[in-house]
Order: C-alpha cells, then sequence, then structure tokens
C-alpha cells in the first residue's frame, strides 16, 4: 500500500505542474497578446484625436471667416465704415507681415544689455 500512495504522490505532482507550465504559457500568450491589441489602438486614439482637432478648428475658421464676409458684404464700401475697415484691415497685414522683418533685426543687432 505504501508503494501505491507514492504513485499516487508522483502522479499528482507531475499533474500540478503541467497544469502550472500550461498556465504560465496561457498567462504570457495574454500578455503578448494585450501588449500587441494595445499598440494597435494607441494610433488609431491618435488618428481619433487629430481628427476631432481638424474638424473642430475647421469648423471654427469657417464660421468666423463666412461670417466676417457676410458682415462686410452688407456695408458698403464708399462710406465712412467701410473706408475704415478697408484701411485698418491694410494696416493690419502690413503689421503682421513686417513682425518677422522685426524679429530678423532684432536678433541680428545685439543686444543693449551686452553693450
Amino acid at each position: 500500500m505504501v508503494k501505491k500512495a507514492t504513485q499516487t504522490e508522483e502522479v499528482v505532482a507531475e499533474v500540478v505542474t503541467e497544469e502550472s507550465k500550461g498556465l504560465a504559457k496561457v498567462i504570457s500568450e495574454s500578455a503578448a497578446d494585450a501588449c500587441s491589441a494595445a499598440s494597435n489602438v494607441l494610433p488609431e486614439a491618435g488618428k481619433l484625436v487629430r481628427k476631432v482637432v481638424y474638424k473642430g478648428f475647421y469648423y471654427a475658421t469657417y464660421g468666423v471667416v463666412y461670417s466676417s464676409m457676410v458682415v462686410g458684404s452688407l456695408i458698403p464700401s464708399h462710406s465712412a465704415v467701410g473706408e475704415g475697415l478697408h484701411d485698418g484691415a491694410a494696416a493690419a497685414r502690413k503689421d503682421f507681415a513686417s513682425r518677422g522683418e522685426t524679429v530678423t533685426e532684432a536678433a541680428a543687432t545685439p543686444s543693449a544689455a551686452a553693450a
């Protein structure tokens, strides 16, 4: 009888060892699958965020520009209001274009603090 008990213990030990090896294999495969799935989700999430940001700015810009053009078309161009808007817009474009030149000139000249 002692011999049977030893054989049973050995069989049980072998079964437990085989099951734990199988469990470890399943866990490692599941972890690999999870990593693979996560790496596929991140680019898709980035694409979604980019699409939402693009559409948000697109429609905001469209609304501002279209509304401005509608209001501008309602104002007679040969009136004080129309001429003021025209001259103000021209001055703003000129100042915006010259700001790049001012930054370049400031970077090229030594600062007063260094003198």
